[in-house]
């Protein structure tokens, strides 16, 4: 087509050279003045032997060496726009949060809640490891619990028991030793079921201060599970030293 128009441009009069017309198209000035749909057929234009064929007609043939050329422009088009991508996103990294600390662990007392929240810190063992109701744990046969007492006069030893009318149903009468320290402080012998507060004075010489303090009660008899033969006590709210 480039050839064509070159041609109209500077040979307007020249016949067609090495192709075939039509009545109304043989030179380049009658299809510059009819245009090339006045022509009835295609005019093909002919180069020399091995270059191009191209065709003056609105039905464009296309070459092969055309068509590849077009082909490497599309693959080179998608290989610069590969190039150009985005690059991936970034995200900075989660704000970094410090834990608060735990809290300190609170040092042993003289007294102890058995639904208090460091309960466990006391038993020493005998007493079971979940606090039941408002607050009270089942003993075995002969639970322990250890306190720090801070002087060693004028301290009383108290503990908040329960005495469960079913076991009485079985055991009868229970009788309940007291140790501190290994020494027999007292022994209670409840004859009826319920609720009791023990309480009884502490002689000074058997308590140091900054030293633990163990308390051991015996119960006789246990109650014992016909189930699983497990051996209770009594039901345990509170128990330490007191004023």
């Amino acid at each position: 087509m480039n050839y064509l128009m070159y041609s109209l441009e500077n040979a307007p009069d020249a016949p067609l050279p090495y192709g075939r017309g039509s009545a109304k198209c043989t030179t380049y000035a009658q299809i510059s003045s009819l245009g090339q749909h006045a022509c009835e057929s295609i005019i093909d234009v002919a180069h020399p032997r091995g270059s191009p064929r191209w065709v003056a007609s609105p039905h464009f043939r296309y070459t092969v060496r055309f068509v590849k050329f077009r082909a490497s422009l599309v693959i080179a088009l998608f290989a610069f726009l590969a190039g150009c991508s985005r690059e991936p996103v970034s995200y900075p990294p989660p704000i970094q949060r410090l834990l608060p600390p735990a809290p300190e662990k609170k040092p042993l007392g003289r007294f102890v809640n058995m639904n208090d929240l460091d309960v466990d810190d006391y038993i020493v063992g005998g007493i079971q490891n979940q606090t039941e109701g408002a607050g009270w744990r089942w003993t075995h046969e002969a639970p322990e619990l250890r306190f720090m007492p801070d002087r060693t006069a004028g301290l009383k030893f108290v503990m908040d028991l329960g005495l469960p009318a079913y076991n009485f149903q079985q055991t009868g009468p229970v009788t309940l030793s007291f140790f501190i320290n290994g020494k027999l402080l007292d022994r209670v012998r409840y004859d009826t079921p319920g609720d009791r507060r023990y309480e009884k004075p502490v002689p000074a010489g058997w308590l140091k201060a900054g030293e633990l303090a163990i308390v051991r009660i015996q119960v006789d008899p246990p109650w014992i599970s016909e189930s699983d033969q497990a051996k209770l006590g009594f039901v345990l709210h509170r128990a330490g030293f007191v004023d």
